[in-house]
């Protein structure tokens, strides 16, 4: 280890300690010297998200501070999105709603995302919000729903499907079994999938 001071572009000296090989360290000092000192590049990305009108990020000022940076390449990243991907559904929207996050953990968790991943993960969830599983309990000797609940579809069914569904006729074996009992009549588990209000997917659990 050695320590050493940079001058970094803006004019500001800072010292670190490196590591490594000598000539490990030759590109680390060069890659430094390059950029801003972290004060004057957290500030300009501040004034960058100022001019750009967007909202204040509420955290701590460390939290803050490393947010800015985050926010400011995730938007730019978005805006070509747009560009390059204008069939995409719902662009505009998705890139207003993304500029209102305020919460600076929130774009720190997401610092290593791109923003075609986030477009994709909103788009699910704009989906799931549209989309709910009417559960059915069908009585076998005369067809009548004796009893139904309906549950709503995460964001993960619709890429999975499967897994989730059978997640959901396990969890209704009581209500059967209470309903069988209840009636004298076995029943069959029907998984309704409505979308907007019309039947878009039906699956039936045979009685057994």
């Amino acid at each position: 280890m050695a320590k050493y001071t940079i001058t970094h572009a803006c004019g500001h000296t800072e010292e670190v300690n490196l590591f490594g090989k000598h000539s490990d360290r030759e590109r680390k000092i060069a890659y430094l010297e390059s950029i801003d000192c972290r004060a004057c590049w957290d500030a300009a990305q501040a004034a960058q998200a100022k001019e750009a009108g967007l909202p204040d990020l509420t955290g701590s000022p460390k939290q803050i501070a490393w947010a800015n940076g985050i926010r400011n390449r995730i938007l730019a990243e978005a805006t070509r999105c747009i560009e390059t991907h204008p069939d995409w559904p719902n662009m505009d929207k998705w890139l207003s709603e993304l500029k209102k996050e305020t919460a600076a953990r929130w774009w720190i968790d997401h610092r290593a995302a791109h923003a075609a991943s986030l477009h994709g993960d909103w788009a699910l969830a704009q989906e799931a919000k549209i989309l709910k599983c009417v559960i059915s309990f069908i009585n076998v000797d005369n067809g009548e729903e004796d009893a139904f609940k309906t549950v709503p579809v995460p964001p993960t069914a619709i890429l999975n499907p499967d897994p989730w569904m059978a997640a959901q006729v396990k969890a209704a074996e009581p209500t059967k079994d209470d309903l069988d009992k209840k009636f004298g009549a076995k029943h069959t588990v029907a998984l309704i999938i409505l979308e907007d209000g019309k039947e878009v997917f039906r699956h039936i659990e045979e009685a057994h």
